[in-house]
């Protein structure tokens, strides 16, 4: 079996773009790595047909979920940026991708903020 290869699917969520377009991001369920004692997550990203397969592992299949789900909030984050804030989920606030980014991330995105706003705080999307 390939070491990307999802497996079953156990969550998937439909973003949509403004202009009408979709976004689809789905989990596998975790599995352990070929040969060894910890495990890995796979996730599909599905955007206008183009799928990109990562994955995350980590020490038991909680914390590879665990660290999936974190690696999925900061690319759709950094993704969603690149598009204006133009994805949003369900009835969400356009550019409110629903999902808890992680402390570290928030952390450097404040400092980021901080840094070119010379001071002035800007209120942070991304719960």
């Amino acid at each position: 079996m390939d070491e990307y290869e999802l497996g079953h699917v156990i969550a998937e969520r439909e973003y949509s773009y403004a202009d009408g377009g979709t976004l689809v991001i789905r989990i596998g369920a975790p599995q352990p790595f070929p040969e060894h004692t910890s495990y890995f997550c796979a996730y599909e990203w599905i955007d206008s047909g183009k799928v990109r397969t990562s994955r995350a592992g980590g020490v038991d299949a909680i914390q590879a979920l665990q660290i999936v789900l974190n690696m999925i909030a900061v690319d759709l984050y950094v993704f969603n940026e690149s598009k204006n804030n133009t994805i949003r989920w369900e009835d969400a606030d356009e550019g409110d991708i629903c999902l808890d980014l992680p402390p570290y991330f928030l952390k450097l995105i404040e400092e980021d903020s901080l840094k070119k706003t010379s001071g002035k705080r800007k209120s942070l999307k991304g719960k």
